[in-house]
């Protein structure tokens, strides 16, 4: 009897169906993958030829004869299914000017995926076409309630977005979400002709969890404002851990951005980033840049390649407090007018670092180089960065960042480097370096190549350490009109160190004070008090820090 029905069911769905649909000779517009039919263009559906539910593989299939819109069919078809469930939308034309329209109930203008077992799939890009001119998402895929079971699968369509306020798709609070063979266009076209507006293509925000493990596989886009956009959490978590990006590639326009992270997003350890972009402003503009980052985005095997049509564009803009850690390479065709990594105040000077390149730097980076980091010191300077590679996995993160040089001269003092022969080294007084690079010091020549060199004091003392002291102390009483050392306990403190002057916790009140280690016995710190008063006095209790150069 089930078969009976089943049978049925195919011969009426094969019978009834609309006249009117997809054509093979539309015409593809400018601005997308939709055909536009002409008036007097005779458009031929071709009958169903799959079931609306495959039984076997629990496969439910959306009608494109149907006067029913997109949304409400694909929304319908998952509310129906009880576990894990796939969603097929068949190759042909979906939107205005098409039998199938596309989010036209008010009640429901989104799909949504709010389940890890979703998936929602075309036939491909440029098979399966989608027009939606919502400003709301066209996809909302988050998980609720968040768990912790990999899931929902977005894959093989092109979507056209054409709202200039559009959120194309959004998605969060899922495990292992995937997107792939997926073409996404936007209101300025795939080739940026017109304004994009507002318009996101790929927005990533987090409302109950977090969305790890993601995955974006062979996507396009183009004509949007911003491409992928990781937003500040919305009631869930900031992460966005382990994720992977293969071959997205993207045409970024005037005053558009390629990736963009919020501060308060936390894009950490990502497994792969390959990106591609094509720059394809053709007149003067700012605020075009391919990263933007407030947040943190770091990861490894970044391999970031594009070219231009103008070089008024930034490739890295860090916000103030944001963390960008490229590890990878990067190999652009016309690098920027101005600076390509770009920071947006004085950096912190706790070692917090703004732009990492990390060790797979190879010959990419020496010919292509990062060639300028603006606005270092908050001034608006702009600084020569040379990546600097080491041979070895040594944990030097400062031979691993490279040095800076001053476009100008004026600006010399801000950090300090010498000239080693033909070789430029570098030490302090940077973000790209840490209290463990101080010893020993890398050098670069103008090949590339690295060496290890000392830190000189004038022409013949060798520097090997500087090491930062914090001695508690408890004076004794110094008599009046009398000068006396006293001694203290300083571990590590070697009888040939010289200290800098001390910083007390507490006013030395009646005293002045100088110190220097004791000649005759290591770690011990000698204090010399002078009391020029007419009454003993006794310096207060307090701790005295101070640095030795050994």
């Amino acid at each position: 009897m089930k078969n009976i029905l089943r049978a049925l069911l195919y011969l009426y769905l094969s019978t009834t169906a609309s006249a009117y649909g997809q054509s093979a000779t539309a015409s593809t517009s400018t601005g997308g993958a939709n055909p536009t039919r002409s008036g007097n263009q005779k458009v031929v559906q071709t009958p169903r030829t799959a079931p609306l539910v495959n039984a076997a593989t629990n496969i439910r299939y959306v009608d494109p004869t149907s006067t029913t819109d997109l949304v409400d069919q694909v929304n319908t078809l998952f509310a129906n299914c009880s576990d894990t469930c796939e969603v097929h939308i068949p190759g042909g034309n979906y939107g205005p000017g098409f039998t199938t329209p596309v989010g036209t109930d008010a009640l429901h203008p989104t799909i949504i995926l709010s389940k890890s077992t979703q998936r929602l799939v075309g036939d491909g890009q440029r098979i399966t076409n989608i027009t939606d001119t919502n400003a709301l998402p066209f996809i909302d895929a988050h998980v609720a309630p968040f768990n912790l079971n990999p899931g929902i699968v977005i894959s093989g369509f092109s979507i056209n977005c054409t709202n200039t306020a559009a959120v194309c798709i959004t998605a969060g609070d899922a495990i292992g979400f995937r997107m792939r063979d997926i073409e996404m266009i936007g209101p300025g076209g795939q080739t940026n002709s017109a304004s994009a507006g507002t318009s996101q293509a790929i927005v990533l925000v987090n409302k109950l969890g977090w969305s790890e493990r993601w995955k974006v596989d062979d996507v396009v886009i183009g004509g949007f404002h911003t491409n992928l956009h990781f937003e500040k959490p919305d009631g869930g978590t900031d992460s966005f851990g382990y994720g992977q990006a293969e071959q997205i590639t993207s045409n970024i326009g005037c005053g558009d951005h390629g990736v963009q992270v919020d501060s308060g997003a936390n894009v950490y350890n990502i497994i792969k980033f390959e990106y591609q972009f094509n720059y394809e402003c053709k007149g003067v503009t700012t605020g075009s840049e391919v990263f933007t980052i407030g947040g943190v985005f770091a990861g490894q095997n970044f391999h970031v390649t594009g070219e231009n049509a103008d070089s008024n564009y930034t490739f890295a803009h860090i916000l103030k407090g944001g963390i960008f850690f490229f590890d990878g390479d990067y190999n652009v065709f016309g690098l920027p007018n101005s600076g390509l990594v770009v920071t947006d105040a004085t950096q912190p000077v706790d070692g917090s670092v703004p732009f990492y390149i990390g060790t797979q730097v190879g010959t990419i980076f020496k010919s292509a180089g990062i060639p300028l980091l603006s606005n270092y010191d908050g001034s608006g300077e702009s600084f020569r960065v040379t990546p600097v590679e080491v041979p070895t996995n040594s944990g030097e993160q400062a031979a691993r960042m490279g040095y800076l040089t001053s476009t100008t001269t004026s600006k010399g003092a801000v950090y300090d480097a010498f000239e080693g022969g033909s070789k430029r080294c570098h030490f302090v007084r940077n973000q790209f370096q840490t209290e463990a690079a101080l010893t020993p010091v890398w050098c670069v020549d103008s090949g590339g190549n690295t060496t290890q060199t000392s830190i000189k004091l004038g022409a013949t003392t060798v520097i090997s350490s500087f090491v930062k002291y914090s001695v508690v102390v408890t004076p004794a009483p110094v008599p009046a009109s009398t000068c006396r050392d006293q001694v203290f306990t300083a571990p590590g403190l070697t009888s040939s160190d010289s200290i800098t002057q001390f910083t007390s916790s507490a006013p030395f009140g009646e005293v002045s004070v100088n110190g220097y280690p004791n000649p005759n016995k290591d770690g011990q710190l000698i204090v010399h008090y002078c009391n020029s008063t007419t009454a003993s006095y006794t310096p207060p209790a307090a701790t005295y820090n101070f640095m030795a150069i050994r």
